[in-house]
């Protein structure tokens, strides 16, 4: 059911204040509604259906994409007069035929969607549902026929162009992700962020920009912005970057002098671009720990530039993120990657025990995910990849990668989440305390310890915890946060903290 902690999409509040601004505006209402993941199917139906909507669209995303099936089955099955339902978002672009249909959508946008979504309103306001002059569309005309529209040649907004407002409505979530700009410089081969392959960024008009970020700093009950942009410092973007940090500065102490607490920072960042004056900048921000994340995936150099498409100087790079790891400190988190094709479990390690060297508090660990529509999907064949058909698309195994290999790193990873990367499980930070004050060198066999520990002594409970991390990293370690806070497992509890203070102890005294 809906949850005060989970916010609304930045994609539906910006649909929502572009037809307030450019749509019939007089003529519709639009609720903004978002779900737990939790939420049985048949209850989101239910509730979203409980207004009577006469159109219901959905931003669908690799995590949520299957939940969102069964909410449309369930929406079709008990509504008499089925609302129109449409759907955006990354994860129908790829085989967007395959998601409308009697049991499925209505219409699914492709790209960008405002201007498409308040000529879909308009359109439906009329009485109709002819949508062939939408270009950049595919929907499902009568019972059977599935319509695709013609490409338009530049299927980007002008965003320069969006000098209005965003919309926040009277919500009380605690989180807010904001864009002040779109695209990526960069054209790496696994991701989607910009399929185009333009390597361009837009820019939201600087005005509009403070004006959104005044209003979401005077939401009484915000603790956390993230910034969702693809990097901000940028040698041609640095002023601007450094004008929105300056911003966002000045707000949080507004804050702090009307009593409010201050709003943690989010935000992604690209090590070349951080020099000393953007990481004073950021360091005067009241950035969560791990605030500045930097993707780094793989120390592998020739992985990085030959399967990924990234450019990577091994030596520049780790040398500059290893000075960012000390001047930034507990601000600062590093993504690695398990699964990259031509690169094995043995490279994964390297990375991994790389990151570890920094003695950094936040690490990602994530399973690579092989995402429909990117260079990497397309020439899955030339790497052996095999992954799943439905979200998230996981990679299953790969030329370089076996379905052990890829168990053996989900164990490894969620050691070091679990006794390493701070306050996942706050009861077990003893554990890396000890790692950081006495354990010299390479601490990665700790972790491989730790592992054999638990599934010798606790398998039946290491092996809950890993399937569900398995199916979705947050909820496996919230099983697994859960499990330590319940006062009836405090005797297993101290035990395995015990054991494992011993086994890091007993390396640090090698």
């Amino acid at each position: 059911m809906p949850d005060s902690d989970v916010t609304h999409g930045l994609a539906m509040r910006t649909l929502k204040s572009y037809l307030a601004h450019r749509g019939p505006a007089d003529a519709v209402e639009v609720t903004l509604r978002t779900f737990s993941l939790r939420a049985r199917e048949d209850a989101v139906a239910a509730e979203i259906m409980q207004s009577r909507p006469h159109i219901v669209g959905f931003s669908r995303y690799v995590w949520n994409g299957t939940h969102l099936n069964g909410v449309v089955r369930k929406i079709r099955e008990s509504a008499p007069s089925c609302p129109l339902l449409l759907a955006g978002g990354p994860d129908v672009a790829h085989d967007p035929a395959r998601s409308v249909g009697r049991k499925g959508f209505d219409v699914v946008v492709l790209g960008e969607g405002e201007e498409a979504f308040r000529r879909i309103v308009e359109i439906a306001l009329a009485g109709s549902s002819q949508f062939d002059s939408i270009p950049n569309i595919v929907y499902r005309k009568g019972d059977s026929e599935i319509v695709t529209t013609r490409p338009a040649p530049e299927a980007f907004e002008d965003i320069s162009s969006h000098d209005f407002p965003l919309i926040l409505d009277a919500d009380d979530h605690r989180m807010f992700r904001y864009e002040t700009s779109r695209g990526c410089h960069f054209r790496c081969r696994y991701c989607k962020w910009d399929r185009s392959g333009a390597r361009k960024i837009r820019y939201y008009p600087i005005e509009k920009v403070k004006g959104d970020l005044e209003r979401i700093f005077a939401l009484p009950r915000l603790a956390v912005l993230e910034l969702v942009d693809s990097t901000f410092f940028r040698p041609r973007d640095k002023a601007r970057g450094l004008e929105i940090m300056e911003t966002i500065h000045r707000l949080n102490a507004g804050r702090e002098a009307s009593g409010l607490a201050p709003v943690g920072v989010v935000t992604e960042q690209n090590h070349l671009f951080l020099d000393a004056e953007t990481c004073a900048t950021l360091s005067r921000l009241p950035l969560r720990n791990g605030g500045i994340a930097l993707g780094l995936q793989t120390i592998d150099a020739e992985v990085n530039q030959k399967v990924l498409g990234r450019g990577f100087n091994r030596r520049t790079s780790l040398h500059r993120i290893a000075e960012l790891s000390r001047d930034l400190g507990s601000r600062l988190a590093i993504d690695v990657i398990y699964g990259l094709p031509g690169e094995g479990y043995g490279g994964y390690r390297r990375s991994l025990a790389f990151v570890l060297t920094l003695r950094t508090a936040h690490i990602g660990m994530y399973h690579f995910l092989v995402l429909p529509g990117t260079h990497i999907a397309d020439h899955a064949a030339q790497y052996g990849i095999r992954y799943e058909t439905v979200s998230p698309h996981r990679l299953l195994s790969s030329s370089t990668w076996s379905r052990e290999d890829l168990l053996e790193a989900a164990k490894l990873s969620f050691a070091v989440y679990l006794f390493y990367c701070e306050d996942v499980v706050p009861q077990l930070n003893p554990v890396r305390r000890v790692i950081l004050d006495e354990v010299r060198g390479n601490s990665l066999p700790v972790f491989d310890d730790l592992v054999r520990y638990l599934q010798a002594e606790h398998r039946p409970l290491f092996s809950r915890w890993l399937r569900t991390f398995q199916d979705s990293m947050l909820d496996g370690l919230t099983d697994a946060y859960r499990f330590f806070v319940r006062t009836e497992n405090g005797a297993v509890a101290r035990r395995i903290l015990s054991d494992a203070v011993a086994i890091a102890k007993a390396h640090a005294e090698r």
